[in-house]
């Protein structure tokens, strides 16, 4: 499928495969121009218009996100909510939940529990780019909101299928604009190779796995 090889590009690119963040990653000191569309706290908790993606897009047009774990007690500073970052303000999730109240105090090290380690993960991280012009692989319809999903490569951390479908049901509560849109990207070989097994299953289920 040659545009989802186009926007894969464009998700490695930005970053999606790589490992997580520094602590002296970009932070909110390193805001953009202003933007009157993004709230205040930097981040919306609904991504309710299609337009909302582009008033949070970083320059590549990506958002990060952070969604809360079901099941998980919610903790400081999102708690139970989803949280779709600034992300020209906030490239990077640690500085982001750094900049809200009660979550000065997250370490590089909390980052990673929280939301890379399946046993302490109380946020699945990732990123959306949306792309008006491709037909979704399942209905056919036009628009895709892409998706990635960070996990780590070790034993026990690795992609599963009920990773995915558990950000797709949390992105159709907190992403209502893209209900019926949403595809999942697999960003790392890793995952690839994991998407390629789960893919037909999910399918069945109408959860979209684009893979190159």
């Amino acid at each position: 499928m040659r545009s989802a090889a186009s926007l894969l590009s464009v998700l490695l690119v930005a970053g999606a495969a790589c490992p997580p963040p520094g602590p002296d990653d970009a932070g909110p000191g390193d805001a953009g121009p202003d933007d009157a569309g993004v709230p205040e706290d930097g981040f919306r908790a609904l991504l309710d218009e299609e337009s909302d993606v582009a008033e949070l897009a970083g320059a590549d047009g990506t958002v990060k996100y952070l969604l809360p774990v079901a099941g998980v007690e919610p903790r400081a500073p999102l708690y139970s909510t989803c949280a779709f970052q600034d992300t020209t303000a906030f490239p990077y999730h640690l500085p982001f939940l750094s900049s809200l109240p009660g979550g000065d105090d997250l370490t590089f090290d909390d980052y990673i529990a929280l939301v890379l380690r399946r046993d302490t993960r109380v946020w699945w991280g990732g990123e959306v780019l949306w792309r008006p012009e491709l037909a979704h692989p399942i209905s056919g319809s036009p628009g895709v909101l892409l998706y990635t999903l960070y996990t780590e490569d070790s034993p026990g951390n690795r992609l599963i299928a009920d990773d995915v479908r558990a950000v797709f049901a949390a992105l159709e509560g907190c992403a209502p604009a893209f209900v019926g849109k949403l595809g999942f990207v697999p960003s790392s070989n890793e995952q690839r190779l994991t998407a390629q097994q789960i893919q037909a299953a999910l399918a069945a289920e109408s959860i979209a796995v684009i893979i190159e």
